[in-house]
């Protein structure tokens, strides 16, 4: 069998890296993730450099109030009293929502994750998914000279590796459906 060089994260990444500025509206950065068919962008700052990552997961929380401290954009849980008199009397003005954005104009500096993974384009491919794993990531950018130059899904990382079963699954005995039946019996 011929030898060949393993892979790379330079020889599989995607590029160019698609990146969205920290004042794009969260419905903005939706659609271009939407539109390109990925699940994450790089955030850059006013001058261009890379501040941050934001993804749909980021961006379906953000939406749902979950992980968002009271007060926060959004006002899900935005608690509104109205003004009372100095006496106790009645009250002064009506009561008035919280002047804000709406959700979907909020910029995604606001909700992005400020740590950026990547690796530098010779790292190999296993040391990739090790780190995806340890870091609970599904993408990693690709770095040269200490810029992003591409991105890494988990699912680039996946389809790099070689096709087929598992080789354990074949000795057990029938593969991924006689794994199935065993652990159907086991419960009986």
């Amino acid at each position: 069998m011929k030898n060949r060089p393993r892979p790379v994260a330079g020889d599989i990444m995607k590029a160019p890296v698609i990146a969205v500025s920290f004042e794009t509206p969260v419905r903005e950065a939706a659609d271009i993730l939407s539109s390109n068919g990925i699940s994450g962008a790089l955030v850059t700052g006013r001058n261009g450099e890379a501040v941050g990552v934001v993804s749909l997961f980021d961006i379906v929380s953000f939406l749902a109030g979950l992980d968002r401290p009271p007060g926060a954009p959004g006002g899900f849980y935005e608690y509104v009293y109205p003004d009372f008199e100095e006496d106790g009397g009645l009250w002064e003005a009506p009561v008035r929502p919280p002047d804000e954005k709406p959700v979907a104009e909020t910029p995604v500096g606001d909700i992005m994750a400020t740590s950026i993974i990547s690796v530098p384009s010779g790292a190999e491919l296993e040391e990739v998914a090790a780190l995806m794993v340890r870091k609970h990531v599904h993408r990693v950018f690709v770095r040269q000279q200490g810029e992003p130059v591409g991105v890494l899904s988990s699912m680039d990382v996946l389809r790099a590796f070689p096709r087929g079963p598992a080789r354990g699954a074949r000795r057990r005995g029938g593969g991924p459906k006689a794994a199935v039946r065993r652990a159907a019996g086991a419960r009986r």
